[in-house]
C-alpha cells in the first residue's frame, strides 16, 4: 500500500522500490497483480511501458490495468491495441471521460497525470 501511496504523490522512484519490494516478497499475494498495475502507472510516468501489458494479462477484470495498458500502447503508437485496451477499461468504466479520470484518480503531479491523460486522448478517451 505505501508503495502506490508514494507513485500517487509522485515520488515514482521510491514508490517501485516499495513495490517491487512487496511483489519480492509476496510473489503468490492475491493482490499482486494490483501492485503490478502501480509498476505500470510508475513506469508509464517514467517514460518506461512493457508492464502495463502483463498487469492486464494477470487480472482481466481490473479496470485500471486497461487504463494504464491504453495509454502506454498510445505512448508506442500501438493505436489499434490503444483503442482495444482504451475498450476494455470503458467496458468496465462505461461513459468515463478526460475529465472525470482527472477528477477521481489520485495523481498528485500534473506532469506525470497529463502524460497519462494525453495518451488516454491519444486512444480516442473522449473529453
Amino acid at each position: 500500500m505505501s508503495g502506490s501511496a508514494v507513485v500517487w504523490s509522485d515520488d515514482l522512484e521510491n514508490g517501485l522500490i516499495l513495490l517491487e519490494r512487496a511483489m519480492t516478497l509476496g510473489p503468490l499475494d492475491p493482490s499482486f497483480f494490483m501492485n503490478l498495475v502501480m509498476v505500470a502507472a510508475a513506469e508509464l510516468c517514467l517514460g518506461r511501458t512493457e508492464r502495463a501489458q502483463r498487469s492486464a494479462a494477470l487480472n482481466p477484470n481490473w479496470d485500471s490495468a486497461y487504463l494504464f495498458l491504453a495509454a502506454a500502447f498510445a505512448r508506442l503508437d500501438r493505436l489499434d491495441e490503444a483503442r482495444a485496451a482504451l475498450a476494455r477499461f470503458l467496458a468496465q468504466w462505461p461513459g468515463a471521460t478526460v475529465t472525470t479520470l482527472r477528477k477521481r484518480l489520485p495523481f498528485r503531479s500534473g506532469s506525470s497525470f497529463d502524460m497519462i491523460l494525453d495518451g488516454l486522448r491519444k486512444a480516442g478517451l473522449p473529453e
